[in-house]
C-alpha cells in the first residue's frame, strides 16, 4: 500500500483478503511491536499483539549509533516475534523501521541481523510513509469515522508525524499534508531531563525547544482542523493513565478524550515523580514512565498552538497501517 499526498486510500475489504492472516512488525525508536490479524469488513480483527520496550534510540542523539545494549534487547524481541510468526504462519508480513533506523549510522548491520532472525526483509520507511500508514491505521480503528478534516499526531520515540487528512467517505481517506518533526519522547527526555525528578528549568527548556519547532510548522499547514487525533504509545498511555487502567483495554482507549485541562493536570502530577515512580502508575510501565513527559509536552504544545480544546485518542496507528499495507506486499 503506497499513497502520496492528495491521493485517496480505500480500506481493503474482506473479499480482497480472502480471510488470510497478515502480520506487521514495527521497529520503533522506543518499542518493537508485532500484530497478527485479519481484515473483516474493513476492520482489523487482531489475533495477537506483542510489544517489547527495546529503546533502540537510546543515546542515538549522542553517539549516532544503535548501542550494543539496545541491539541485545532487539534480538530478544525479534526472536520471540519469529516464534509467533512461525506459529501462526500469516499470509504476508511487512516489517518497518522508523526514526532511529533512519538516522543510525550502523542501521544496515542491524537490518541485516533483523532480517536473519525474522526471515523477512526489514525496510526503513521515510517520514511521509510513516505518516500515511499511521493515519490509515488510525482511521480504520475509529468507532465513528468522521467525514471531516483531521489532524493526526503520531508521537514516536525519535520523531513525530503530523498528518492532515480528510475522510471523504466511510471507506476513504485523503491525505492532505504530512510533516515529520525531529521531536520524540525518547530524544527529548534524554536531552533535557537529567535530574531524578524533573526541575522547572528542564521542563521550560524542553517546552521552548518543542515550541520553536511546532509553531512555524503549524503555520505552514492548513487552517487548524476541528478534530485532533492522537496516535501512538504516548497518546494511548496517557489515555490509559487517565482511565486508571491496570490492564490495557483497547475498547476504552479508542476515541477517549483528553482535554487540555486533563493533560496539564497529568503533566503536573508526572513532573513531581521520578521515572521509576511513574512506571508504577496504572497505564504506564515497560519504561514508558521514563519518557512520557517528553511526549506529553509535544501534545500539550500542539493543542496550545492549534487552540484545540482536546485530543481524541486512537488505539490504531502505524502498526495497523503496516498490517494493512502487508496485503499488497509480497513478503
Amino acid at each position: 500500500m503506497t499513497c502520496k499526498q492528495g491521493e485517496l486510500y480505500r480500506i481493503p475489504q474482506r473479499e480482497a483478503t480472502a480471510n488470510h492472516l497478515y502480520g506487521a512488525v514495527d521497529l520503533g525508536s522506543n518499542t518493537f511491536r508485532l500484530l497478527i490479524g485479519r481484515i473483516e469488513n474493513g476492520q482489523i480483527i487482531p489475533l495477537l499483539k506483542k510489544m517489547h520496550t527495546v529503546r533502540l534510540g537510546a543515546d542515538l542523539h549522542r553517539t549516532g549509533e544503535i548501542s550494543k545494549q539496545a541491539g541485545k534487547r532487539a534480538v530478544a524481541a525479534l526472536t520471540e516475534f519469529r516464534e509467533l510468526l512461525d506459529l501462526h504462519q500469516p499470509h504476508a508480513v511487512r516489517v518497518c523501521g522508523t526514526a532511529a533506523l533512519r538516522t543510525a549510522t550502523n542501521r544496515q548491520q542491524f537490518l541485516n541481523e533483523a532480517a536473519t532472525i525474522l526471515g523477512i526483509k526489514a525496510e526503513v520507511i521515510d517520514g511521509e510513509q510513516e505518516a500515511f500508514l499511521s493515519s490509515a491505521g488510525a482511521f480504520t480503528a475509529m468507532h465513528k469515522q468522521s467525514t471531516g478534516t483531521m489532524l493526526l499526531a503520531d508521537i514516536g520515540g525519535g520523531s513525530s508525524e503530523l498528518i492532515t487528512a480528510t475522510a471523504t467517505t466511510i471507506d476513504g481517506l485523503k491525505i492532505n499534508s504530512t510533516i515529520s518533526l525531529p521531536l520524540g519522547a525518547v530524544n527529548l527526555s534524554e536531552t533535557y531531563l537529567h535530574a531524578a525528578i524533573p526541575v522547572k528549568n528542564e521542563l521550560l527548556a524542553m517546552s521552548k525547544r518543542v515550541e520553536t519547532i511546532i509553531i512555524p510548522t503549524v503555520a505552514t499547514m492548513a487552517t487548524p482542523p476541528p478534530t485532533v487525533i492522537g496516535i501512538g504509545g504516548t497518546a494511548t498511555a496517557l489515555a490509559a493513565l487517565d482511565c486508571n487502567l491496570n490492564t490495557y483495554d483497547s475498547h476504552r482507549i479508542q476515541d477517549h478524550q483528553l482535554s487540555m485541562a486533563k493533560l496539564t493536570r497529568i503533566l503536573a502530577k508526572l513532573s513531581h515523580l521520578s521515572g521509576s515512580d511513574r512506571n508504577q502508575l496504572p497505564g504506564l510501565g515497560q519504561g514508558r514512565g521514563e519518557i512520557i513527559i517528553g511526549g506529553l509536552i509535544i501534545l500539550i504544545t500542539l493543542l496550545k498552538v492549534l487552540s484545540a480544546p482536546a485530543l481524541t485518542v486512537s488505539d490504531g496507528g502505524l502498526l495497523e497501517g503496516i498490517l494493512l499495507s502487508a496485503i499488497n506486499h509480497n513478503h
